[in-house]
């Protein structure tokens, strides 16, 4: 996983906020939401308390940090049965300090979790919730509430899943539920109180089943909850701008496809919560259908800023939206905080992922200061310039992975900007600040000089020199084979970032989607192409299988992106030593290293929902090679079917172990998806005295369709 330096965070989240900033922010009059522009910046939190020094009262102070004044904040309260009388103090410290705060609560209740699953809520009789419905009265009207801003309940979450609803899901029984509990809120009496539907996972024939299963539900929400998640398409495809194909469900504003169904019903002008969005690390759903790449820091947080920069604004139905979430152990490939982050005297967290850098850099609707934000690309090329010095007569800001720089907490005026990159023509322009507002300014430097870039490619399996291996590189498609010894050598090239692929027959394809070409430094590029193992002829159907991608999967740095650690007796690994390694490689430069020590570990990468296929053959085979002073140490693969919540339906395995000290070895395994399967996992194995492996060049495809 590549990281932006500690510096440059810690620029970005505490020299960004200036005396002036702070000062003109303090001096605002506290008076209310309802009188300030709508600020749709929300936090997704998973915490049930707020006193001072819980760990609910450290996620609101990031929280407040991240979204500026009264941004929202929304978690989950959960527990709840008809036997409940009134709400636990923590919820009650929780809106406390969103008030004191200066932010909007957002509750999502919710009933008991167990047995794998959150079960529904019980019903007196069928169609009947009286009871549970009048203990959620009970909660609400024993939560505080404010003249200053509405408190928001959303009742219950996603219950078109299995898994949210005792593992049969029904629209006749939530559409009855939330009736009866919505009238029972609104008897009340407090019309600052707000209710929203469970966000179903996008589905707009959900939307219509409930309008159908009870006549009273299109009338019984005050806003529409819904959780559009893209997977790892970037915000740019949307059905605002008419850049997707129409119905589809994948989308940052598939929510429209709901509100389509709403208005067949009676229903027009619905505001909306996105409750619950974002991008995953690994995510790749979309990276071999499209070509997105897959989902790493860096993308992710240009997605997330893009989105609330860009398009939230521009949509008037958007109350507030929640990417998920915000902190918390068993979501880290989610998080905009790690776990154990510390907290900075202003508020901010001492570890934030990027995505919490670039977000909080960003003008809010109710700041009394604007920002500056920009793209740097080169000129001709398109591609995004990382390093260039961007600089406003401050302290510069080099531009990141993604060629993006920010400004934030800027009072209102106007601005010198200036930009430069050795190699490149220096660009000069004035950008006007206004308050609240993200000026943007891309721009694009022309490049005057071009330089050289040379390697080596050697065989994964013998370190010998491959000959007539094909070099690409693009945008351009300049091209260059390898002599007897292996080399390479491609003259006359604008210093930028480009796509690199390497080919030669009989050997797997190396492609690596982020190599910086610089004017400042000798530009090598070593790589190793392996022999290619005997697979079947169709797709394969893991990502980042030869692990080029580099760590992050899971939201640990030392698992490659795609992957995950896997529990080992009710134990989820939480280090490694290994991590993706660059010491070694089958092909490309990089593999994912696993310690072996007597504690088995286990990695693995598990396909999306709905993709493996009943009575269909599956191929599964990687490449591994052991460093361990004796045959006990062991590295190995097995290959599980599982449903859709990664229930193990099938096993096979383990493979022939590979151990001792070997070179690179290919172990395989294959068999029929059995009844109950949904997706398919590839499990990567160590365990003896001590040693490391490293695990390359996976697939998992089909080997015969079903008939």
């Amino acid at each position: 996983m590549r990281h932006v330096t500690r510096g440059t965070v810690g620029w970005l989240l505490i020299a960004g906020w200036t005396t002036a900033a702070l000062a003109a922010e303090k001096a605002a009059p506290p008076g209310s939401s309802y009188a300030l522009p709508n600020n749709f910046y929300g936090a997704h939190l998973l915490v049930g308390d707020g006193a001072n020094g819980t760990k609910g009262d450290k996620h609101l102070r990031w929280a407040r940090y991240l979204v500026g004044r009264w941004g929202y904040a929304k978690t989950l309260l959960a527990d709840i049965d008809k036997n409940t009388r009134q709400p636990p103090q923590g919820w009650i410290d929780y809106v406390n300090k969103c008030y004191q705060l200066e932010l909007i609560p957002v509750l999502r209740l919710g009933g008991h979790y167990g047995g794998g699953g959150w079960r529904k809520p019980e019903a007196d009789a069928p169609g009947d919730y009286t009871s549970i419905a009048q203990a959620v009265k009970r909660v609400v009207a024993g939560l505080p509430r404010t003249d200053m801003c509405p408190l928001y309940i959303e009742v219950w979450n996603e219950p078109n899943l299995a898994v949210e609803w005792s593992g049969r899901p029904s629209p006749q029984e939530y559409a009855d539920f939330f009736v009866a509990v919505a009238k029972a809120i609104r008897s009340i009496g407090d019309s600052r109180i707000k209710i929203l539907n469970g966000g179903l996972a996008t589905s707009p024939e959900w939307a219509e089943k409930l309008c159908k299963a009870n006549p009273e539900f299109i009338k019984s929400f005050d806003l529409w909850s819904c959780h559009p998640y893209p997977m790892n398409r970037p915000p740019s495809l949307n059905h605002h701008d008419k850049t997707v194909k129409p119905g589809s469900d994948l989308t940052i504003d598939s929510y429209l496809l709901e509100l389509a169904k709403l208005r067949d019903f009676g229903r027009n002008d619905v505001r909306v919560m996105i409750t619950e969005t974002g991008w995953n690390l690994g995510n790749a759903v979309y990276t071999k259908s499209e070509g997105h790449p897959i989902i790493d820091e860096y993308n992710r947080a240009d997605y997330a800023m893009r989105a609330f920069r860009d398009h939230y604004p521009n949509w008037p139905e958007l109350v507030a939206a929640f990417p998920f979430e915000f902190s918390n152990e068993g979501w880290q490939q989610f998080d905009y905080v790690y776990p154990e982050s510390g907290i900075n005297p202003d508020g901010s967290p001492t570890k934030p992922h990027y995505q919490y850098t670039v977000v909080a850099a960003l003008a809010k609707p109710t700041d009394v200061t604007g920002a500056i934000s920009g793209t740097v690309t080169v000129a001709g090329l398109g591609v995004r310039l990382d390093g260039a010095e961007v600089s406003i007569g401050r302290k510069p800001f080099a531009s990141d992975p993604m060629g993006n720089y920010f400004f934030g907490k800027l009072k209102p005026g106007s601005y010198d900007l200036s930009i430069g990159k050795p190699g490149f023509k220096a660009v000069k322009q004035k950008v006007r600040v206004a308050a609240a507002k993200n000026s943007v300014a891309d721009v694009a430097l022309e490049a005057t000089v071009k330089t050289t870039l040379s390697g080596v490619v050697s065989s994964g399996d013998d370190d010998k020199p491959v000959t007539d291996a094909v070099i690409t590189l693009q945008p351009g498609d300049r091209q260059a084979k390898t002599d007897q010894n292996g080399r390479y050598v491609l003259k006359d090239v604008i210093p930028a970032r480009y796509r690199l692929l390497a080919t030669a027959k009989g050997r797997y394809q190396y492609e690596a989607a982020d190599v910086r070409i610089s004017s400042e430094q000798e530009n090598r590029h070593d790589l190793r192409l392996g022999q290619r193992a005997e697979l079947p002829p169709g797709e394969n159907m893991l990502n980042n299988a030869s692990m080029e991608a580099g760590g992050g999967g899971g939201g640990k740095e030392w698992i490659a992106l795609g992957f995950e650690p896997l529990k080992v007796d009710g134990d989820v690994m939480r280090s490694n030593p290994g991590g993706v390694s660059d010491k070694t490689a089958h092909t490309g430069r990089l593999s994912q290293s696993m310690r072996v020590s007597p504690k088995e570990t286990v990695i693995r990468q598990i396909t999306h929902y709905n993709t493996a296929r009943v009575g269909t053959k599956y191929f599964a085979g990687m490449w591994i090679k052991t460093d361990c002073p004796d045959d006990e140490g062991a590295a190995w693969i097995t290959f599980d079917a599982t449903d859709n919540g990664g229930g193990v339906v099938g096993h096979l395995g383990p493979s022939r172990k590979v151990t001792g000290r070997s070179g690179w070895t290919w172990v395989s395994l294959e068999g029929p998806a059995p009844k109950g399967s949904e997706r398919l996992s590839l499990n990567l194995h160590t365990q003896g005295k001590v040693g490391v492996a490293y695990f390359d060049d996976a697939f998992v495809g089909v080997k015969t369709p079903a008939r």
